[in-house]
């Protein structure tokens, strides 16, 4: 009776205040890792990708990765408990390309046991798509309860550590319940909401080692060590699958999780427990979407990704899946914020032999996840008034009038270029628009239409250097924009690569 009573208390107050802004001055909320840090990211490729790696062959690949990144490092006499915290957010099996193979954490949690015994081991997860028992009647209609550690392959791994070392202090605990297990968290720079509930493990333990998949997504075009952190926020608290809030609500309560605001979420999530390892699961990941019962198709890549720096072990997992981690919302906020680098040092195999085209998610069902976060830094100008100092814009959707009222908005910003390139500039707009190259006009619509990103895509030829782009907005609307790189005609399902930034432009203020 107590324990309802403090779940019903909790669901009218948990929910902490919405703090998300339109835009912010670049100076308040940029503090990026130095470029010259250059975080060492190891990526080690197994078997051919057509082959199914056998149990020896993940063992291997495991703890040579481990080695290369010098994991052994952050297991100092001071440290006491490990999380490792794989992603199992649907109850799947493993090889399924969803969810984390138990195989990576078995041999993780082996590995810390070989070099230190006397660490307690916790395998902790917060699944946001399934119950656990007893929790089903608030979780959402017709919820029943299952056992995703147990249908994935965790609990029988630790029988199966516990037979071949006695003496192993490891359990699993879902990271979900209970209620009387979470802490309020704050976020240092929240940019969705001030405050979150996390079981009380995840803040209290000395090592934090995030365990994710290889994975795309349509919400937010990839599901790495960053997004992973989802998983801490506590179902007791946002229900199941973490936005409706529990007991489950039809209107309100839980995370919000989709656009505008899904990004800001996740890296402040990150912020209240930044992994201090990350170890990426790279066997079976998933191209298109996240699942593989939503328009997810399985992919064996047979690899294993890890370093130390989040940011920049998701930088690596994104130019080995052949997209840009500038485009990917979160993983430019948490290197705005100083949560990591987006300049990984490869180390392992090279990158150049091991990254392919992944598909990106299908723009029919989730245009922002194939197109990505666009351009959102710009100077700004209203009625011909002076430009402001750069502000970040906190949406694809670009609307200057969050700014104040005007008959017209002048935006600029500056890409610099390492070479002479062809470019596919993708543009949308609600209203009349016109886009300008160093001062020569490029693009101009006029009239009111549904916006779509893109709706026209338009192909430029840029030279090496240093480039201004101005954008004139008549009247009130609101538009987007990027700098798509040219994919050979040839390329076979070509559509399903488009949109991605190359890697050789850079725009200013991103660092």
């Amino acid at each position: 009776m107590l324990s309802l009573l403090l779940i019903l208390l909790l669901s009218l107050s948990a929910i902490g205040a919405y703090v998300d802004l339109p835009y912010y001055p670049l100076a308040s909320i940029k503090n990026p890792v130095s470029a010259s840090a250059n975080p060492s990211v190891v990526i080690k490729s197994g078997a051919d990708p057509s082959k199914t790696l056998c149990d020896a062959e993940v063992k291997k690949l495991v703890y040579n990765v481990l080695d290369l990144a010098r994991f052994d490092q952050l297991l100092t006499p001071d440290i006491k408990t490990v999380l490792l915290k794989p992603n199992i957010v649907e109850p799947l099996e493993s090889g399924s390309g969803v969810i984390t193979d138990y195989r990576v954490v078995e041999n993780i949690a082996s590995y810390i046991y070989e070099k230190n015994p006397n660490l307690k081991i916790i395998v902790g997860e917060g699944a946001g798509g399934w119950v656990p028992a007893g929790y089903e009647w608030g979780a959402f209609p017709g919820a029943k309860a299952s056992d995703g550690f147990e249908i994935a392959g965790y609990r029988n791994m630790v029988l199966k550590l516990k037979k071949s070392y006695p003496k192993i202090d490891i359990e699993i605990v879902d990271l979900n319940i209970p209620l009387e297990d979470l802490v309020e968290v704050k976020p240092k720079k929240p940019l969705s909401e001030d405050i979150y509930y996390i079981h009380r493990l995840v803040h209290d333990c000395d090592l934090y080692v995030s365990v994710p998949v290889l994975k795309i997504i349509e919400t937010c075009q990839v599901t790495l060590s960053i997004k992973n952190n989802v998983g801490l926020a506590a179902g007791a608290v946002y229900g199941w699958s973490k936005n409706r809030g529990f007991p489950y609500t039809k209107n309100q309560g839980g995370l919000r999780h989709t656009y505008p605001v899904i990004d800001e979420e996740i890296v402040d999530l990150t912020q209240v427990r930044v992994p201090d390892f990350v170890i990426i699961d790279g066997i079976v990941g998933m191209e298109k979407d996240k699942t593989n019962f939503r328009r997810g198709v399985k992919k064996q890549a047979n690899l294993i990704i890890a370093g130390k720096d989040p940011v920049a072990v998701d930088a690596a997992a994104c130019l080995l899946m052949g997209l840009n981690p500038r485009d990917i919302e979160h993983i430019a906020l948490a290197y705005y914020l100083g949560l990591g680098s987006i300049y990984p040092t490869i180390c392992g195999d090279s990158l150049e032999s091991l990254s392919s085209k992944w598909i990106k998610p299908d723009p029919k069902y989730s245009p922002r996840g194939h197109f990505g976060q666009g351009v959102r830094i710009f100077e700004v100008s209203a009625d011909d008034q002076i430009f402001s100092e750069p502000l970040l814009f906190m949406d694809t959707l670009i609307n200057p009038w969050v700014l104040g009222n005007a008959s017209k908005y002048i935006l600029r910003t500056w890409f610099s270029l390492a070479e002479d390139l062809d470019l596919e500039m993708w543009v949308g707009s609600d209203n009349n628009l016109s886009i300008s190259l160093d001062d020569k006009p490029i693009y101009l619509h006029q009239g009111k239409r549904k916006h779509a990103l893109p709706n026209d895509i338009v192909p430029i030829s840029v030279s090496t250097g240093s480039h201004e782009l101005t954008i004139t907005l008549p009247k009130k609307g609101i538009f987007s924009l990027t700098m798509a790189e040219v994919l050979p005609k040839n390329l076979k399902n070509r559509s399903f690569y488009t949109g991605t930034t190359p890697l050789q432009l850079i725009w200013r203020w991103e660092d």
